[in-house]
């Protein structure tokens, strides 16, 4: 008796109609997800102050919970499940992002120095990364014919400002005084080797640093603060020469946007991390272009020598 035989497969039929049917689940999930995230906003947003609460809305209408998801550094990924604290504290960060910055260009060029004191090599510069603060207030001004820097923004989402803080905020001024310095040095070359051609030609300006603002970032609590503890926390802000700024968000509402970031993840882990992939493919020819545009830079400060 012949036992055995040709395997068993799909007919075309078939399999059209199973990729039909994955699709159709696909745009479901997506679907759910889409609905899921606009009953968190809703609720995240809700606020007795009308001004706040529209605010939020804003923010949270353009935050893409999946790019966000895709684009994290390994690092903060690493975080998500692991250190929940930790990944909390980049959650924040990104909102904050979005909460600083309205105009375009004045985003833009900020978003360029904080990955020039990051990457110090995009200019030319031998050295790894310098301590940097989260964010910066940059106004590009046309009518005066410059940029300026107006202020230093460092996101704390936890309640410890301990020695390594200090140790931060006291170094930030000193680091952008020096990439500030360089990239006027070498604007031209900057604005034609990274697109940068907005940056008008009076160059970026430094405010002194007893003009420049400086706050740390950190959440509206929905809770009975320790009055000992913020005021402990104010003047050890002060003793540094920074002041604190509340964000719209709450500890809570950071709280529940961690927490839907981890649902999403839970339930959608193999497309996140397919997107991840694709993205660190991209992301690897982002870094050789930058280190072509930073040899063309070299090869332009030897010239001038």
């Amino acid at each position: 008796m012949f036992e055995g035989g040709p395997p068993v497969t799909a007919s075309d039929p078939d399999k059209k109609a199973q990729k039909k049917e994955a699709k159709r689940l696909e745009k479901a999930k997506k679907e759910k997800y889409k609905q899921l995230w606009r009953d968190y906003r809703a609720r995240i947003a809700k606020d007795s102050d009308p001004v706040i609460q529209a605010r939020k809305e804003e923010i949270l209408s353009g935050f893409d919970y999946r790019t966000f998801m895709t684009r994290m550094e390994e690092e903060d990924f690493d975080n998500l499940i692991d250190k929940p604290m930790a990944f909390r504290g980049h959650v924040f960060e990104s909102l904050v992002t979005k909460e600083m910055n309205n105009e375009e260009e004045n985003s833009v060029l900020a978003n360029f120095i904080l990955k020039c004191l990051k990457k110090p090599e995009m200019l030319g510069i031998a050295r790894g990364s310098l301590r940097n603060p989260d964010h910066l207030g940059v106004v590009v001004d046309v009518q005066t014919g410059e940029a300026r820097v107006t202020g230093m923004y460092e996101v704390k989402v936890g309640k410890r400002l301990d020695e390594r803080a200090q140790d931060q905020l006291r170094r930030f001024y000193g680091n952008l005084e020096m990439i500030t310095r360089r990239l006027n040095a070498v604007l031209e070359q900057v604005k034609t080797t990274y697109g940068m051609d907005f940056i008008p030609e009076g160059g970026i300006k430094l405010l002194p640093e007893d003009e420049i603002d400086k706050f740390v970032v950190v959440p509206r609590t929905d809770k009975k603060v320790n009055p000992r503890l913020a005021q402990d926390k104010k003047q050890f802000l002060e003793g540094q020469g920074w002041g604190m700024r509340h964000s719209v968000f709450s500890d809570d509402n950071v709280q529940e946007v961690t927490g839907f970031m981890q649902k999403y993840y839970q339930e959608n882990q193999a497309m996140i991390d397919q997107d991840r992939g694709k993205y660190d493919v991209k992301k690897q020819s982002q870094e050789r272009d930058i280190q072509e545009r930073a040899r063309l830079i070299r090869t332009g400060d030897k010239q001038r020598k």
